[in-house]
């Protein structure tokens, strides 16, 4: 369901675009905290990249430079 949620999002960009870099800093903050079994952590990686494709320039800036420490190493991973 997460997938096809992130999908979902992906389709509708110029409504999402703004949204989408929080839902990913929420992602990352959380995966951190928490951590996510790895079953679960390629079903949520798509997500995460297909909700990136989306993000302009600027999205991918705030979220480079207002990350903390550690979630911003899982951004920069996931980005790469």
């Amino acid at each position: 369901m997460v997938s096809r949620l992130c999908s979902l999002i992906a389709s509708h960009k110029t409504e999402f675009a703004k949204v989408a870099p929080y839902m990913i800093a929420e992602y990352v903050t959380k995966s951190l905290e928490r951590g996510v079994h790895p079953a679960a952590k390629s079903v949520l990686l798509t997500g995460m990249h297909r909700l990136l494709h989306i993000c302009d320039k600027y999205g991918v800036a705030m979220l480079s430079s207002n990350l903390p420490p550690g979630p911003k190493d899982i951004f920069a991973h996931m980005f790469r």
